[in-house]
């Protein structure tokens, strides 16, 4: 019986040290599951810092700013409106061409109608022409000086037409007011309409007014006709029919020609049917 009792007893401290045993291992591996969870939440926050921001920031900024500015204003300004390049053709034909510029030519057979010639000059300031006698004026002789109308002498100046002068600022001879026509005129042109010559006195040009009409024809620049184009010993001419009035009546027509000599359009013919 004492043998039953203490075999009993044995295998109750067996059983009692084996569960401790258990326990102890479970504790142990408790406590390391513990220990690793603890290991892991103390890396992930090393880890997720140190690759997001350093891919982030470093790739965004640098590839956005690069293509956008310098793609955009190459391309737009090429497409809008107002890059159009103008071209200097104006789309005209020849013959539209010149009836543009008879008006300018027009003008100045007006000049040669006056009797101004493209002479510029004021009419603020008055000289007068003194002569040797009257029949000096008759004559046609030279003045003997040319004052200032305050200046004339008590005697007086011996022009029966008591003329004007007025003192020319773009030439001082015929001649120099002639070189100015013959960028616009071909030489028959001036010596056609170069009729009366301003008075030269003293290396001055002096425009000359006196008591007879001036500008007595009307050309119409507006009534322009006809196209009459043609090549003239390899000059191409340009002629236009215009009509023409004096004191409100018509008078007739006129025949201007105009001739591209050297690449400069030229006045180069008049026929008025008046004269």
């Amino acid at each position: 019986m004492k043998k039953l009792l203490a075999v009993l007893l044995a295998a109750a401290m067996v059983a009692s040290l084996a569960a401790c045993s258990s326990n102890s291992g479970s504790s142990s591996s408790s406590s390391e599951a513990a220990s690793s969870s603890e290991a892991e939440a103390t890396e992930a926050p090393t880890e997720a810092p140190t690759e997001a921001p350093t891919e982030a920031p470093t790739e965004a900024p640098t590839e956005a700013p690069t293509q956008a500015p310098t793609e955009a204003p190459t391309e737009a300004p090429t497409e809008e409106p107002g890059e159009v390049i103008v071209q200097e053709d104006t789309g005209l034909t020849p013959e539209q061409d010149c009836f543009a510029m008879v008006e300018t030519f027009v003008n100045l057979l007006k000049q040669f109608d006056l009797e101004t010639y493209g002479a510029e000059f004021s009419t603020d300031t008055v000289y007068k022409a003194v002569y040797a006698s009257a029949d000096s004026v008759a004559n046609g002789e030279a003045p003997v000086d040319v004052v200032l109308e305050a200046d004339v002498p008590a005697e007086g100046t011996n022009d029966s037409t008591d003329a004007s002068l007025y003192l020319v600022t773009n030439a001082n001879s015929n001649d120099d007011l002639k070189a100015l026509l013959k960028e616009s005129c071909t030489d028959e042109i001036i010596d056609q309409l170069y009729t009366s010559p301003l008075l030269e006195f003293g290396g001055n040009l002096y425009m000359v007014y006196g008591s007879k009409g001036y500008g007595y024809a009307d050309i119409d620049a507006a009534s322009a006709q006809g196209s009459f184009h043609d090549m003239v010993d390899g000059v191409e001419v340009f002629t236009v029919q215009c009509n023409a009035s004096a004191f409100g009546e018509d008078i007739g027509t006129c025949l201007i020609s105009i001739s591209n000599i050297d690449g400069t359009w030229k006045l180069s013919g008049y026929e008025p049917s008046w004269s």
